[in-house]
């Protein structure tokens, strides 16, 4: 009957799509609940300040572009971000996020917020072009913005379901290279 849960547009990993009207209904209650769990896995540029925060703001159209969600706004909704730093690099880092609400953009919009944007998101300002040419091909051969849907957990009649998706190979590309050039 529908799609329950999506994810931005450009953005890897996991959907959820309802096949029948009753547990439709079951899990729309549940993610309007928040009775769910979601956990993002992003590369943001450069190295965070706080290795682990919660970003709570308001959530509304950006007043000077109707394509970006801001939370520099008045009023809105409210969205709630965790995050943990999960690994560092020269010029990125690998943060775990999870989601209290779920707002549209809205880990991009809060990593941008903190002045650390996803990689090749072009709307948050995360198109990285650093001092190394090699990384640059690989943000320029990816085209999209590095954050993934990996892990999804809800229940639904009473039974618990727990799905993880691996990183896409850009994905993993540009994590590796990341990694060979800090020697981790």
């Amino acid at each position: 009957p529908g799609l329950v849960h999506r994810i931005d547009k450009d953005t890897s990993g996991l959907l959820v799509v309802a096949k029948n009207e009753d547990v439709f209904e079951e899990l729309q209650l549940k993610f309007a609940k928040h009775d769910i769990t979601r956990e993002y896995s992003a590369l943001v540029s450069g190295k965070l300040k706080n290795k682990k925060d919660t970003i709570d703001t308001f959530h509304g159209r950006d007043p000077n572009n109707r394509l970006r969600f801001s939370a520099k706004v008045n009023k809105g909704r409210r969205a709630v971000t965790h995050y943990e730093v999960v690994d560092e690099y020269p010029h990125a880092s690998l943060v775990k996020v999870s989601l209290k609400t779920g707002r549209t953009h809205q880990i991009r919009v809060h990593m941008s917020h903190i002045g650390h944007p996803v990689l090749n998101d072009g709307l948050y300002g995360g198109i990285c072009k650093t001092s190394d040419p090699r990384l640059n091909k690989l943000l320029s051969v990816s085209d999209r913005q590095l954050l993934h849907a990996g892990k999804l957990g809800f229940s639904v009649s009473g039974q618990q379901y727990s799905f993880v998706s691996e990183f896409p190979e850009d994905f993993i590309s540009v994590k590796s290279y990341l990694e060979n050039i800090s020697g981790g």
